[in-house]
């Protein structure tokens, strides 16, 4: 488990170099664009991460399975990615017919002050979506051959450095809105180039559709695993974006209320950065003990991730919520309802890591199809949820329903992990983090608050910090934490 935890600090860096620079395009956005812009570049940007999963048909699982299956029948591999390839392209022609038949009734469903910007961007949207798959496609290959490193510096890094260029080119007036949603459209063409090259750096692609070359017997199960990890796909996008999703059509304020959810949101994810980083270092030990039926091993390994993932993610929530006034006094005036949305949706995400690597342990068995059930659980509360407070509590109501269906959804997948394979993510150690965040964030509470707010959190934090390390050593939720705190003393080294 130690290399496991080692690794997730390396892929932490990443990814949190990432999320800095997601942060200062997140605030200089707010600086300088009016709500109603940035709810609507956001919501677009959702509607595309959902689209892309039915241009995709299951592309990136496949990529991960099959592709390693026919790793020395070279000929097999590349007809299968050729085929992967050309499916998007297909999708994306088919979704456009009734896409642009029904452009005036989809248009309907979003508020009056709204539809001019919706009715602008309507055609880029299958283009956004089609470029996307192809940007997945070739990272999720990166992955499968082991450089996923390369592939998530592609993405955090890359990306958002020339989405930075972008915004100042509006900032300083060069371009107006329409031009900086289109460059940042287009803009997926640079990450998407340099994923292609590397691709073909590695492998040099050959495109080959000769689909007789599999059997009846591996096209039924290429198809198959395929169509429900298209499902599965969709559903737990749907699950991370449906709140973000509904909010515009049905809140009387129309996108603006995006601006302010979309930062709660984009905070949540800085505390799931423990959690992304671990899941990619865990996830092929859990499964390899899995194919060795090695169950004492399995479960080892899943307990202790879990605690991982928990201590991480409530040392980053709790440095976050110490500073969250911070980041209110930053931004503009009206944005001031990011707190209580940050703590809301906070707790949703606390009570997910919780119950630990359910999800990604399920999908590594036969009953991975229990993922797509359980997340189908969540939809329709989600739904219904926000159909009835959304319209009256604006996005409090959305918040609250997210965090409700949160907890339902990973409760029912525990359960079911409980009963499948003995495996209990709650454990009494993990309990002791819930103390640690309470005393922790009792100090920052205790600390005068400074008129300066970038002062005053470089003199919270490592306070806030220092006093849940502490917490930490001394209350030992986690083994691995002194284990790797020894690694580090005695190589002088951090990995």
């Amino acid at each position: 488990m130690g290399i496991v935890f080692r690794q997730s600090i390396k892929s932490s860096i990443i990814i949190l170099l990432g999320a800095i620079l997601g942060l200062v395009f997140t605030i200089w956005q707010t600086k300088v664009m009016i709500k109603i812009e940035i709810g609507v570049s956001k919501n677009i940007i959702y509607q595309t991460v959902v689209l892309q999963n039915f241009f995709l048909l299951g592309g990136p699982s496949i990529l991960l399975t099959f592709i390693h299956r026919y790793s020395k029948n070279e000929a097999k591999r590349w007809v299968l990615f050729s085929f992967l390839l050309l499916l998007p392209l297909i999708c994306t022609l088919l979704f456009s017919i009734p896409y642009f038949f029904f452009r005036q009734y989809v248009l309907s469903k979003y508020q009056p002050i709204d539809r001019t910007y919706y009715d602008d961007f309507y055609i880029w949207i299958p283009i956004f979506t089609l470029i996307w798959s192809y940007m997945t496609l070739f990272e999720f290959y990166l992955i499968g051959i082991m450089k996923s490193a390369l592939a998530t510096f592609m993405k955090e890094v890359v990306l958002k450095f020339a989405n930075l260029g972008i915004l100042a080119c509006f900032a300083f007036q060069i371009i107006n809105f329409k031009e900086f949603f289109i460059s940042s459209v287009l803009i997926y063409l640079l990450p998407l180039g340099l994923l292609f090259y590397f691709t073909h750096q590695d492998k040099k692609i050959k495109l080959s559709f000769d689909w007789k070359i599999f059997s009846k017997l591996e096209t039924k199960g290429i198809v198959y695993f395929a169509w429900y990890h298209m499902l599965i796909g969709v559903s737990l996008n749907l699950v991370a974006y449906i709140d973000q999703l509904m909010l515009a059509p049905l809140s009387h304020e129309g996108s603006s209320v995006l601006a302010v959810y979309s930062i709660a949101i984009f905070l949540v994810s800085f505390v799931s950065i423990p959690y992304r980083a671990m899941l990619n270092a865990t996830i092929p030990k859990l499964n390899e003990a899995f194919i060795e039926k090695n169950n004492s091993h399995l479960a080892h390994l899943f307990n202790r991730a879990n605690l991982n993932i928990l201590v991480a993610t409530a040392f980053v929530g709790t440095l976050i919520v110490s500073n969250i006034h911070n980041v209110v006094a930053i931004l503009p005036k009206g944005y001031e309802s990011l707190k209580p949305l940050f703590l809301i949706l906070f707790l949703g995400r606390l009570i997910d890591v919780s119950t630990g690597l359910n999800q990604e342990l399920i999908s590594i068995t036969p009953h991975y199809k229990f993922t797509f059930w359980a997340a189908l659980v969540y939809i329709v509360i989600a739904l219904v949820g926000n159909r009835i407070f959304i319209p009256i509590y604006g996005i409090y109501g959305a918040a609250w329903v997210a965090a409700f269906s949160l907890a339902i959804y990973n409760i029912v997948k525990a359960i079911y992990l409980k009963q499948k394979f003995g495996l209990y993510p709650f454990q009494k150690r993990g309990l002791w983090v819930f103390p640690i965040i309470a005393l922790a964030y009792s100090v920052s509470c205790l600390i005068p608050q400074l008129s300066n707010p970038i002062i005053d959190g470089l003199i919270r934090t490592p306070i806030v910090a220092i006093v849940m390390i502490l917490l930490l050593f001394w209350l030992k939720p986690s083994e691995d934490l002194k284990e790797y705190w020894l690694t580090v003393k005695n190589k002088k080294r951090l990995f």
